[in-house]
């Protein structure tokens, strides 16, 4: 599932010297997300992880476990919610798993109850798949 979302709380114009590329915004977003999915009852891991095009948080929700890559397109942020699959599915690419439900309201209550966050929006395609 694909969420954008609009918010001037995080950095979009300071690349820092850990990026692995110039345009890796959204560490900081990462982190905050960290805290919130926590105060919403998530086990997050504590670290973020870094890729190409963003940053990616780690965690489990109601006995299944996800990645949110989180990414800064000007001027929306761009998250991508995925189910991960087991060692076994990833070895052999198995097909990715469907995102729950409860993980769905649970991204869009953490963005929805904060003020830094705006004109969240879901896209997806008309099988429910993005």
């Amino acid at each position: 599932m694909i969420v954008t979302f609009r918010s001037t709380a995080f950095n979009t114009s300071m690349p820092e010297k850990h990026f692995v590329s110039r345009r890796a915004y959204g560490s900081d977003l990462a982190n905050w997300l960290i805290y919130e999915l926590a105060l919403h009852d998530a086990a997050v891991e504590p670290t973020i992880g870094q890729k190409d095009a963003g940053w990616i948080v780690q965690f489990r929700f109601r006995g299944a476990t996800y990645d949110f890559l989180a990414m800064y397109r000007d001027p929306d942020w761009v998250g991508v919610l995925e189910r991960r699959r087991g060692i076994v599915g990833r070895l052999f690419h198995g097909q990715q798993k469907n995102v729950q439900f409860d993980a769905v309201r649970l991204i869009d209550a953490v963005l929805s109850s904060s003020e830094l966050i705006s004109d969240i929006r879901w896209h997806y395609d008309e099988s429910g798949s993005f």
